[in-house]
């Protein structure tokens, strides 16, 4: 029901929870098998809202198929009455296909939080469950260090061009956004679907910097700069020492987000499990999920994404904003 709610985005996501659970009351882990087998679609429509890749406006083509990429378009022209129209002709290079890589998680809970009749154990158990898997889909996307492997796609800004921001005052800032802009408009993008990514952390300090006794940015507390949208993730890292993070300017409409739509989401309370984050192939110490009365919840979505071409994203480096 958490995960319902949250997917609607009500108001009153809370005060609609505490009633219906208070009418419910607990719930047997049979009645759960009952109720899991239909939230796929329920927990994706909540990833979505707490992601990049599902809050940016990308161009979502189907999984498996192949995008192809326009290198020369067709032709307007003004034309004498009487005489034949010019053809254009369209020139193509295909582009890869957008096979499903799976992200997963494994969360394990005790029984007797599954079974609470508490609204509040089926938001733990929400967030526990969504946690990893918003964490690691949003630095996998923006990372730059992510080439990309056979199991991972790379970040949209792996080989992307990236510019190090000369210094942290307004006057820095600004010549930095600007030349970013620059170059995805020197790459031959239109800046109609442009936007900022950033951290939260730069975010909220930008919004305090002050240029001539005044707010510098007054509308990025509104996910808004230089008139485009900002996109802010506390997993846009902040490495080093001191920390230094990036903003990245991405034409969301030039980056191919493929998704299947839904999560699988089962549970089991039989079974042994490793509980490491490296689980090993050789022998290793087992938790048994009966014996321990714990119930174990495996999440898994399918989805990829890759930039249409070159140029679509630019990064400035070394932001200790």
């Amino acid at each position: 029901m958490r995960l319902w709610l949250s997917g609607q985005n009500f108001d009153d996501e809370d005060e609609l929870q505490r009633a219906t659970k208070a009418l419910s009351g607990a719930v047997s882990l049979d009645a759960y098998a009952q109720l899991y087998a239909g939230v796929s679609d329920d927990l994706a429509a909540y990833l979505r809202g707490k992601t990049l890749t599902g809050r940016m406006a990308l161009r979502r083509p189907p999984l498996g198929v192949r995008t192809l990429a326009v290198t020369s378009g067709s032709i307007g022209t003004f034309v004498q009455e009487g005489r034949p129209i010019p053809v254009g002709e369209l020139q193509f290079t295909g582009g890869e296909l957008l096979m499903p890589r799976r992200i997963a998680t494994i969360c394990v809970v005790t029984k007797e939080l599954v079974e609470s009749a508490r609204p509040e154990a089926e938001t733990v158990l929400r967030d526990d469950l969504t946690k990893g898997l918003i964490e690691t889909l949003d630095q996998k996307f923006i990372d730059p260090n992510n080439a990309g492997d056979d199991a991972t796609p790379a970040s949209i800004l792996h080989g992307a061009p990236n510019l190090p921001l000369a210094g942290g005052t307004v006057a820095d800032l600004d010549a930095g956004l600007v030349a970013l802009m620059d170059l995805l408009i020197d790459s031959g993008m239109d800046l109609s679907s442009a936007a900022w990514v950033m951290s939260s952390r730069t975010k909220a300090r930008m919004a305090l910097m002050r240029s001539g006794g005044a707010l510098a940015y007054p509308g990025i507390a509104g996910n808004e700069l230089a008139g485009f949208k900002v996109f802010d993730s506390a997993a846009v890292q902040h490495v080093g020492s001191p920390g230094s993070g990036l903003i990245a300017l991405v034409q969301q409409s030039e980056v191919n987000l493929a998704d299947a739509g839904q999560s699988e989401v089962e549970f089991t309370r039989q079974g042994d499990l490793q509980m490491q984050t490296a689980p090993l192939a050789t022998a290793a110490q087992m938790i048994n999920m009966w014996q321990n009365g714990l119930v174990a919840y495996r999440v898994m979505r399918a989805l990829n994404w890759q930039p249409r071409r070159s140029g679509a994203a630019a990064y400035l480096s070394g932001v200790s904003i």
